[in-house]
């Protein structure tokens, strides 16, 4: 009897290793983090099944009900009550102008339920991009007039990038050399479009009824080359507040902000004047503001829809033409911004209102003399024909006013102030760039009400455009003068603004994504199922910097003479900070020079690299530590190196094992084994989104 119990045990035994796997069935279980069907946590309800060839639903169905149910979930988040029937207000489109694919409607839905979100431009996804040239069509819905604006949009995007359409005539499109991915222009409802090359036969774009005008159609055409809206990038709390109380109910959704993971940046700075951007009363339920800049002076600039602005056709060509031109036929690098021009790699791109190979001057006038490098001191500009004639369409002056390094530049508008109005956008304009980036649009005036404002430059340098494109209106005129700063450009008065520079910094964009560890069948664990973890891309980011010179150190938000800050009185109290007889207290950080620029880094690749760099003490024996002398020390070279190294690796290894012989139950478990493996990355150090980061 004990014989046939052993041989009925081994019997079984064999079964349980023998049986096929999809032959072993487990009941599901409800867990947050295990699964063991398809299906996962919060997952969408989009059916994705359908070809991509094919539009989504948009008459109700799927799309629509994921906007509502977009609204529903930004409702969650932003604290706001879902209010019965608001989703009859819920159309079609996502953002006002853009189709979504299934797969886009997945990861907005999936970003938007994540357990662990993380509170563009660009599609990150190059998939997306399209192979150059762009094939585009008419599908006969245009007449002539209509098609000649539209071909003009498309020349304001070769005429700038690298980017080529070639246009076919849809009457051919039965035959073997009609292209069958090709960008049809359609005239249906609005101005609308899918972001990316979505794969499809014919992919519709629609510039209908009042969708006329350079730079509106120019904004779609960014949708269909990839584009999402400027004001959708992770980082626009720096710039912008938007305001949910003013915004219809139902429309929230299309406020909302993406990730890193859909959006790359790649090293573009956020651009208030993007093409790409909403308007300040965009989905206004009361007239005020849904989007208010952090600069009060850049509102007027939300919205426009003249042209592309200097970062969309930066962006542009930094992701379709990088590759376009030799980086030795420029030998110096492009001043303000600038960057190889793909249409001419012998020069610089510069930023509007910029010249020069190098971008080093002001671009001359257009339709009019006037312009150019103005030397402050004291002095004034105005518009063409002012204040006896009225300036014409189309006219443009560019003034760079420079001053000697150490002094600030002052602008004032005088006397009668009259352009062509509008309340919420301008379209002439004088625009005045006063922040250490020359390149970034700066504020813009228009109306007639005088501007009771003096703009004050960051640096010793300032832009000031004029851009007229309605016309036949008075002009402007303005008085600039200088004043010194930081201590730089002289030691009187003891106490002035401090200097402003930019720097470049390292930065990262984070995001999370959700992977799936398979459970076994035959045992469970709270290891396997859906997780989540954060992926990290470095980028190259640039901020403002202020500093003092010589011996004037930062004392609150001004640079004070250290002669006078010497004498100011100490507390008698325990703890007490010294004081200003204003009652400001003295920055202990403010008594540094600025730091040294940074080391060469020790290693340039493989991230284990270190650099360094230093600043003294101005006040010696009052720097925090009784310190004269400071290092700061950081990672550098993430660059992964072109060869790879061999070491002995310690890793995981699993292995299965009995845990029950009597109920036949099998267990995982691990060890710690060491092999031989090779990286492109110092040890301790992973490979992970093309950077060497630390394991």
């Amino acid at each position: 009897m004990r014989t046939w119990n052993l041989v009925t045990l081994l019997f079984v035994v064999y079964l349980f290793i023998s049986v096929p796997p999809w032959l072993v069935t487990t009941p599901a279980v409800l867990g947050e983090d295990i699964t063991y069907t398809n299906k996962t946590k919060n997952q969408s309800h989009i059916d994705t099944s359908k070809s991509k060839d094919e539009p989504p639903e948009r008459k109700g169905g799927t799309l629509v009900d994921v906007l509502i149910n977009l609204q529903k979930i930004a409702e969650e988040k932003l604290g706001l009550s879902h209010k019965q029937g608001e989703e009859k207000n819920v159309n079609k489109f996502f953002e006002s102008d853009i189709i979504l694919s299934p797969d886009q409607a997945s990861v907005l839905m999936d970003d938007l339920t994540s357990i662990s979100r993380k509170k563009r431009k660009l599609t990150a996804d190059t998939r997306k991009w399209w192979h150059l040239p762009i094939p585009f069509a008419f599908d006969g819905r245009h007449d002539e007039h209509e098609k000649q604006e539209i071909r003009l949009a498309i020349d304001h995007w070769e005429s700038q990038t690298c980017i080529k359409f070639v246009e076919y005539n849809y009457n051919l499109r039965s035959t073997k050399d009609f292209p069958r991915k090709i960008l049809l222009f359609t005239k249906e409802s609005g101005c609308w479009s899918y972001v990316g090359f979505m794969n499809q036969n014919m992919q519709r774009i629609s510039i209908g009824p009042g969708c006329m005008g350079t730079g509106t159609i120019a904004h779609e055409i960014g949708h269909s080359i990839g584009f999402w809206h400027e004001q959708s990038r992770p980082d626009r709390e720096d710039y912008i507040t938007i305001h949910y109380d003013n915004i219809k109910d139902g429309k929230a959704y299309n406020f909302q902000r993406r990730t890193w993971k859909e959006i790359t940046d790649l090293e573009v700075p956020y651009d208030i004047g993007s093409d790409l951007h909403y308007g300040s009363k965009y989905f206004s339920s009361n007239e005020r503001y849904t989007i208010e800049t952090k600069d009060p002076l850049m509102q007027n600039v939300l919205g426009q829809r003249q042209e592309l602005s200097f970062y969309d056709v930066k962006l542009a060509n930094n992701a379709y033409c990088k590759t376009h031109c030799d980086s030795n036929l420029l030998p110096q690098t492009c001043q303000r911004d600038g960057y190889q021009d793909p249409a001419d790699c012998k020069r610089c791109r510069c930023s509007d209102g910029f010249s020069g190979r190098y971008c080093d001057t002001a671009a001359p006038g257009v339709r009019a003399s006037c312009g150019g490098v103005v030397y402050a001191g004291t002095g004034v500009i105005y518009s063409p024909g002012y204040p006896n004639y009225l300036y014409k369409t189309g006219q443009k002056c560019s003034w760079l006013i420079k001053a000697p390094i150490g002094k600030h530049i002052y602008l004032r508008f005088q006397d009668k102030f009259d352009l062509t109005c509008d309340p919420d956008l301008c379209k002439d304009f004088v625009e005045v760039r006063y922040r250490s980036n020359l390149g970034a649009t700066g504020a813009r005036f228009c109306c007639s009400n005088l501007p009771d404002i003096t703009v004050r430059s960051d640096t010793n340098e300032m832009m000031v455009l004029f851009r007229s494109f309605v016309g036949n209106r008075v002009g402007f005129k303005a008085m600039y003068f200088t004043d010194t700063c930081g201590g730089c450009g002289s030691k009187y008065p003891s106490l002035q603004e401090p200097c402003h520079r930019s720097k470049e910094y390292r930065c990262t964009r984070t995001w999370n994504t959700k992977y799936t560890v398979q459970c076994p069948s035959w045992w469970r664990t709270p290891n396997c199922g859906t997780k989540y973890k954060q992926v990290v891309r470095y980028s190259t980011c640039v901020k403002d910097e202020v500093y003092c010179c010589g011996n004037f150190a930062l004392v609150g938000d001004l640079c004070r003479s250290m002669s006078q800050a010497d004498q100011l009185p100490v507390g008698d109290q325990p703890g007490t900070e010294p004081s200003t007889p204003g009652g400001a207290t003295i920055d202990p950080s403010s008594l540094w020079s600025a730091w040294t620029n940074w080391s060469t880094c020790s290693k340039s690749c493989g991230g284990c690299g270190k650099r360094s760099r230093s600043r003294t003490c101005l006040s010696p024996g009052k720097c925090e530590g009784n310190k004269n002398f400071e290092n700061q020390y950081e990672d550098c070279g993430h660059e992964p190196c072109p060869s790879t190294f061999t070491r002995a690796c310690k890793v995981q290894e699993k292995y299965q094992v009995f845990c029950n012989p009597w109920t036949m139950q099998m267990c995982t478990r691990y060890r710690s084994v060491y092999k031989l493996c090779t990286s492109q990355c110092c040890h301790g150090f992973k490979f992970e989104d093309k950077k060497c980061i630390p394991a």
